[in-house]
């Protein structure tokens, strides 16, 4: 199966400085991919807009900014608390249908987050990390996107 890892950091980056296929080596990844490559424009251009979807940010281009949380999100980020430890790549679809976002996205990725270039997180990892150590109005970027084969 194929999934996407999405860089994301808290600083804007140049395009040459994305992470690639050749960023990592086997022992980085090994754990949840037998391989990396990289994706077309066009794939790439979908995940992007992938984030226009996800009502826990506003998207201009490749910047993300975290919105307050209230109603809806007060509710999603309790869920995400309680639960994001235990998700894994084979149950984060269970997490969203419990919110009905799995109709929202794509369902057929099985995203991992790179933050900053440093770690691989999975989604339900990220979203309880930035809502527990950043403020809505917090900007994060967009970097490489790639593909791994599991």
């Amino acid at each position: 199966m194929h999934a996407k890892i999405i860089e994301i950091g808290t600083e804007k980056k140049k395009r040459d400085d994305y992470i690639t296929e050749g960023s990592f080596i086997p022992e980085e990844y090994c754990d949840f991919a037998d391989y990396i490559q990289g994706v077309e424009k066009e794939v790439e251009k979908k995940i992007i807009a992938w984030f226009d979807d996800l009502e826990i940010f506003t998207r201009k281009g490749r910047e993300l900014t975290l919105q307050p949380m209230g109603g809806f999100m007060d509710d999603w980020k309790m869920k995400i608390v309680d639960m994001a430890n235990n998700l894994d790549f084979t149950d984060w679809f269970s997490f969203y249908d419990i919110k009905d976002v799995m109709k929202k996205t794509h369902k057929k990725w099985c995203v991992k987050i790179c933050m900053n270039g440093e770690e691989f997180w999975d989604f339900g990892y990220f979203c309880q990390h930035i809502y527990e150590n950043y403020k809505p109005g917090d900007k994060f970027y967009i970097g490489g996107i790639l593909d791994y084969h599991f």
